[in-house]
């Protein structure tokens, strides 16, 4: 896919299926590393009477300064476009894919590949969390722990890292579903519309309105990447946009994004980065065909995002844990975690340090898994 003028970064691959998936790749890797960074945001601790279900939607940048808040939020703001890039993705290889299979048995493959390697990692997962907190109250009742795993198997399947599969299947059922209806204009206007609906619903909270919540909100953009992939009409409008234009959208929907959370943060909003925010799908969107221009994945010879991502995605909350509760658990690490007398920039500083440290680590395990024998258990088929 080539720019009207001709980009910093040469251009090596196309969002079009004539093309290799270089570029999706790319994307794929930026998303994960997006998603494990903005999993270790340096934020202060919930206060001790917060339930777990009041946690989830707690409006936490109320307990920093106002100049730490703006920070974080912006900061934030910046690795907000991880999950609506994925299903981005996972679009574009449905658009590219599912004239080799009946939708039907597209959705099987999918479950096949995906859902025993995430049954193992959300189950370990629980068990590590389950264990822990019999460890730290060992003399609490047999009901009140089965109370707790309870809540704790719905917690994780549905408020943490883990909602995206689930909510990934419900929607690729959605699409597959209305198939003969794809390439519609009502059935294009009728997505936008229910998103738009979403985005209106996080200032108003009529009904629940965190994105992992929002299944009808992330089956457009499953449409969208099956559209890119399907369709010339997409690349040919990229092509008339030159690589600087691009850049400015992509920077003034960012710095929208940037405003519509300070609102909400403002008005205390529980959530005021939520991903379904009109501004922040419209950043996600220009920012996924900016990154597609400026792909340097042939200069990362030892990165696979196509082996790698799914695993780095089903592990890091595992790497971040740990990693906090060393921090929390050794003094010499405490100044490495939230305190109130830090700056902004400090806090940035301290999210980036932990969020890398997280995503190597991750890294690290995955690779070594995928060479071995167990290579399943990170979703890669080596038949």
């Amino acid at each position: 896919m080539q720019a009207a003028t001709q980009p910093p970064i040469p251009v090596t691959s196309s969002l079009h299926p004539n093309h290799d998936h270089s570029a999706i790749s790319w994307i794929r890797m930026i998303a994960m590393f997006s998603i494990v960074v903005v999993h270790c945001v340096a934020f202060p601790p919930l206060p001790d009477s917060v339930t777990v279900h009041e946690a989830i939607n707690y409006p936490i940048f109320n307990l920093m300064t106002e100049g730490q808040a703006t920070a974080m939020l912006i900061y934030s703001q910046f690795l907000r476009f991880g999950s609506i890039h994925f299903f981005i993705v996972s679009g574009y290889l449905l658009g590219r894919n599912l004239t080799n299979y009946p939708p039907a048995h597209y959705y099987r493959r999918r479950l096949s590949t995906i859902l025993l390697p995430f049954s193992v990692a959300f189950l370990i997962f629980c068990f590590k969390s389950i264990a822990f907190h019999r460890y730290t109250y060992p003399a609490e009742s047999l009901d009140t722990l089965i109370a707790y795993v309870g809540e704790k198997l719905v917690f994780t399947l549905f408020h943490s890292p883990f909602w995206f599969v689930p909510n990934y299947f419900l929607s690729l059922a959605i699409l597959l579903l209305c198939r003969a209806h794809l390439h519609k204009t009502w059935f294009a206007a009728l997505l936008i519309g229910i998103n738009i609906l979403y985005g209106i619903n996080v200032h108003l909270n009529l009904v629940a309105s965190r994105h992992n919540l929002a299944v009808l909100g992330f089956v457009f953009f499953l449409w969208l990447g099956y559209t890119i992939a399907r369709t010339k009409a997409i690349s040919r409008s990229i092509q008339m946009v030159s690589y600087p234009v691009l850049a400015g959208i992509t920077v003034f929907c960012f710095a929208g994004a940037v405003v519509e959370g300070l609102l909400l943060m403002n008005k205390q909003a529980g959530d005021p980065l939520n991903s379904i925010r009109i501004t922040n799908q419209l950043f996600a969107i220009s920012l996924f065909f900016l990154l597609a221009r400026t792909n340097l994945l042939r200069y990362l010879p030892f990165m696979k995002p196509r082996q790698e991502s799914f695993g780095i995605y089903l592990y890091h909350m595992f790497a971040v844990n740990g990693l906090i509760r060393l921090a929390n658990g050794w003094k010499p690490l405490n100044a490495l975690m939230y305190q109130p007398h830090y700056t902004g920039l400090t806090l940035i500083g301290i999210s980036l340090f932990w969020g890398i440290l997280s995503y190597i680590l991750t890294l690290l395990f995955v690779k070594a898994v995928v060479a071995s024998r167990f290579s399943w258990v990170m979703g890669v088929n080596t038949r």
